[in-house]
């Protein structure tokens, strides 16, 4: 079995957004996983879901993960504007 090589293809700001990118790549196909990021020095503390995370995906899979996430493609249902009555 051959080792694949993971290369940290963005940074979520914390745990959140990090489970979302993660399932986007899932949704498209795309294996990912989120890794605690070490860039903000907390690397080795435990922070709970705070602090940012490394977003992995394979070397093959890099091009069609930055395709993803440079989709500017929104599903009609998150496109719409609250309705906010106008004063």
């Amino acid at each position: 079995m051959v080792d694949a090589k993971l290369i940290a293809i963005t940074t979520a700001s914390d745990e959140m957004e990090a489970s979302m990118i993660v399932g986007l790549f899932a949704a498209a196909g795309i294996p990912a996983m989120a890794k605690r990021s070490v860039k903000d020095g907390y690397g080795t503390v435990y922070q709970g879901p705070f602090g940012s995370f490394d977003i992995l995906v394979d070397e093959e899979n890099v091009a069609a993960a930055q395709t993803v996430l440079d989709a500017e493609d929104v599903p009609a249902e998150l496109d719409e504007k609250p309705d906010i009555p106008a004063d």
